[in-house]
């Protein structure tokens, strides 16, 4: 007996068991009750077509004795009650060997709903010990990675397209295989893969996939999964006012339904198997059901009120309001309405229609707000405008934090301070929110010991929003990092991951959040030349909630942290596909703050990668909603300086880096980066070293010791540094991890280095840093060791000895293991510190 879930891939098994038994000289007799509509007694036993189907008639019904025949039944459950006991008959009395394969609902509802006569005889054979019972699970999200690899190629699909087909399956092996071959399809036509998902045909392939999935729910799952569909992101509480709960929490254990983790549970359907579930509802049940809602709601005069029946209704409204007419409904909360649907609107990034929305309040303070905002996302180069005339000091606390953070989004990448501004005494959480946006503001204008001061002082205050502390943690972390020290920045970011996953309670941060947190320490990370530990399962994670969850600002994020790992990790092309992916989807969504600065981290990256062509791309997107804040500026032009050096042009680089040099004087990482740059760049001689190692003696960053290693080569005419291309010399060594995985970097051994801030020398080196046994290595083991330490991928050492780049990668693991080091930029450091502790017996 094989049970198992529509789609676990039993109907495959089967067909693999006939071949494997034909190649054995066995002659199996193959019924399939699925396959044909003949009724009446023993159906299924005369519908066969099989050739050995008379045999199994004449052993079945007349008797017949003989060897065992072999029989494999698909949809044993679909069997004609005769043909049913007939055949458990048979088993018992030793004429037939038989694999009964029974497809099992996924809900209780439906497996009470389904059980019937043929299906009870073949469970009693397993419980009296007359069969065995193999159980076939639902695919988990790391099979159904592996198995997408064999559906669908895995370069059409960007990582976002991956997650949603694997949400989307729910455990399905036939739903995922369609699912990948439709997502597959619309990226091989240049099409966007969620798109086709949304958008299926009924009578595709898929549609018909998507029904039988739905076939087999009981009808109040089918009613429950389409009312949840319609109201996405409902708390589990306000959905238990109209669906029983034993109804959904089936549908979250048959995953069909995705619960968020957070404090109020909201619940995300399955919108293919939601939107199947509501065209098989009887005519006029959904408008029912709807206005059954609607009217509770607003029956209950504001005391109870759900942000996404809000939205319904404006939905509803919109298009002609049939569910609650307009007019019916108090004035006061009509307004509501309108409010929460553009605040929706413009999250998701469709201004367009948060404008329509305020537009039927025009008197209302938050309609006003979230229609100014609809503007500023619509026509960034007019954003000082749209919230020119909003006076703060008449906003309640709840708007006045929605404009700070519009404010923050929009007017203050222009250079105003989003801060000045008066009003009433504030709430605390108001207070807070000021504080960290006099933080923010004060990070993006290079003010790293102002931003540091106001973010420590939230972090100290216990009577703040989870998501205001996170942002707090995040500012106080990278200001350390810039500052200088990475050990604090190290327990900040720490201490930020704490804040979102509190030990034994339900996540404080949505996804969106989760990952801006991410993006946040990789910039950090990379800014400095750390590792970040267990990166691609951080990425993973995240992604499939924001696949699983349809959020439109977590999927952009989301594809920009894997662009962003992509690109540290010289795999170009990859990188470029998950930006593309996420520019695409942009649209006009107010991704944050720190979605430009990764962009213009991935320009970098990509330029000195070799892939001028995309960073340039990049640069001409980036600048043309121009941000005039020093820390984008300076960003800007590292990253015109590494396009500029990568095509050759060096003089226009040495610019760049003069410029970005006059900024940083009070960033000890920007100045450390900074200097370094002007000395790969050919501006280098004594007194940039001098300034370089002053810089780096003041930090514990882990890039310090190593650029300071190169420059000390280059000023004393090393010929492994000299004869480089300055696009080769600015190319700071890989963090993160560097190879073994496609869709993502794979993760390395978590270790995080550093000296004490005012530590660091030569002195230090060698108490901290153990200086390599480099005599444990071949000849080859330490060219190879030299070039990584200088900074080349494993592909240029490749290009530069003659080599394959799998001979390369096997030295480097050798040369490791060896030299006991941990992670690849473990050994860079490792090699250049022998390089500092030569020098030193040189002089």
């Amino acid at each position: 007996m094989l049970a198992g879930p529509l789609g676990s891939g039993k109907t495959h098994l089967v067909r693999e068991v006939t071949r494997a038994l034909h190649r054995l000289g066995a002659r199996p007799v193959l019924l399939q009750p699925g396959r044909h509509s003949a009724q009446g007694p023993y159906a299924a036993l005369e519908a066969t077509t099989n050739s050995r189907g008379a045999e199994l008639r004449t052993r079945l019904l007349g008797g017949a004795e003989g060897e065992p025949l072999i029989v494999l039944i698909d949809d044993a459950q679909l069997l004609d009650p005769d043909s049913a006991a007939a055949i458990v008959g048979a088993v018992r009395g030793g004429a037939v060997v038989a694999l009964l394969c029974l497809s099992e609902p996924r809900t209780l509802a439906a497996r009470a709903e389904h059980a019937d006569d043929a299906t009870s005889p073949i469970v009693e054979l397993w419980l009296q010990g007359a069969a065995e019972r193999i159980d076939l699970s639902e695919l988990t999200d790391a099979d159904a990675e592996s198995l997408l690899d064999l559906f669908a190629p895995v370069e059409p699909l960007d990582a976002v397209a991956r997650k949603r087909v694997i949400a989307l399956s729910a455990g399905s092996r036939t739903l995922l295989r369609e699912f990948a071959h439709a997502a597959s399809s619309a990226a091989r036509s240049r099409r966007d893969p969620l798109q086709a998902l949304r958008d299926v045909p009924r009578h595709a392939r898929l549609g018909h996939a998507i029904a039988a999935h739905v076939t087999e729910l009981a009808q109040p799952d089918r009613e429950a999964l389409a009312l949840i569909g319609l109201l996405s992101a409902i708390a589990y509480t306000d959905a238990l006012r109209f669906l029983p709960q034993r109804v959904v929490d089936d549908l979250r254990s048959a995953r069909l339904v995705h619960d968020d983790g957070s404090v109020h549970h909201r619940l995300h359907a399955n919108p293919c198997l939601a939107e199947e579930a509501l065209r098989r509802l009887r005519p006029g049940a959904r408008e029912r059901m709807l206005r059954g809602v609607a009217e509770r709601m607003l029956a209950a005069g504001g005391g109870w009120w759900s942000t996404p029946v809000a939205v319904m209704l404006a939905e509803d409204w919109h298009a002609g309001g049939v569910i609650v007419p307009p007019a019916s409904v108090d004035p006061a909360l009509a307004a509501r309405v309108a409010q929460d649907a553009a605040r929706h609107a413009n999250d998701a990034g469709l201004p367009t229609l948060a404008v329509a929305y305020a537009a039927e309040v025009p008197d209302d303070a938050a309609a006003v707000l979230e229609s100014r905002y609809a503007s500023a996302l619509l026509f960034p180069a007019t954003a000082r405008d749209a919230l020119a005339d909003i006076d703060p000091a008449t906003l309640p606390d709840p708007l006045f934090m929605r404009y700070l953070r519009m404010r923050a989004h929009t007017v203050a990448r222009r250079g105003l301070d989003a801060t000045a501004m008066s009003g009433p005494t504030r709430s605390s959480d108001v207070d807070a929110e000021l504080i960290v946006a006099a933080a923010e503001s004060s990070a993006f204008h290079l003010r790293w010991d102002h931003a540091s001061e106001n973010a420590e002082q939230v972090l100290r205050r216990q009577d703040v929003r989870a998501d205001t502390k996170v942002r707090a943690a995040l500012l106080a972390a990278m200001s350390a990092a810039q500052r200088g020290s990475w050990r604090r920045a190290t327990d900040l970011f720490d201490h930020a991951r704490h804040l979102i996953h509190p030990p034994g309670r339900p996540v404080s941060v949505g996804c969106a959040g989760r990952l801006t947190a991410l993006g946040v320490e990789m910039l950090a990370c990379w800014s400095t030349g750390a590792d970040l530990p267990d990166l691609p399962q951080r990425i993973h994670e995240e992604l499939a909630v924001a696949a699983r969850e349809g959020d439109a600002r977590g999927i952009v994020l989301g594809s920009l942290c894997v662009a962003f790992a992509h690109a540290v990790a010289d795999r170009a092309e990859q990188a470029v596909h998950e930006l593309d992916a996420a520019v695409g989807r942009a649209g006009s969504l107010d991704a944050g703050p720190y979605a430009a600065l990764i962009q213009l981290a991935i320009a970098q990256s990509l330029a000195l990668s070799g892939d001028a062509a995309a960073a340039r791309r990049i640069l001409h997107r980036v600048a043309g909603e121009p941000d005039e804040r020093p820390l984008p500026k300076h960003l800007l032009l590292e990253a015109r300086l590494s396009v500029h050096a990568a095509e050759g042009r060096h003089e226009e680089a040495r610019i760049q880096a003069r410029r970005a040099l006059e900024m940083s004087s009070e960033s000890p990482a920007l100045r450390i980066r900074d200097l370094y740059h002007a000395a790969a760049l050919g501006d280098g001689d004594a007194h940039l070293l001098a300034a370089l190692r002053d810089a780096a003696e003041r930090t514990d960053l882990p890039m310090a010791p190593l650029l300071v290693a190169r420059v000390e080569g280059l000023t004393q005419g090393r010929r492994g540094l000299i004869r480089r291309r300055p696009a080769e010399l600015l190319r700071r060594p890989m963090t993160w991890s560097d190879e073994h995985s496609a869709h993502l970097p794979a993760p390395e051994t978590p270790h995080r280095s550093g000296f004490a801030a005012g530590q660091w020398s030569r002195g230090s080196v060698h108490r901290l840093w153990s200086v390599p046994n480099s005599e444990a290595l071949t000849p080859r083991e330490r060219e190879i060791a030299g070039l990584v330490a200088e900074g080349l991928s494993n592909r240029e050492i490749a290009d530069r000895l003659f080599l394959s780049v799998r001979t390369v990668e096997s030295h480097v693991y050798q040369a490791r293991a060896k030299l006991g080091a941990r992670s690849r930029i473990d050994f860079a450091r490792a090699m250049a510190h022998r390089e500092v502790a030569r020098g030193s017996r040189a002089l």
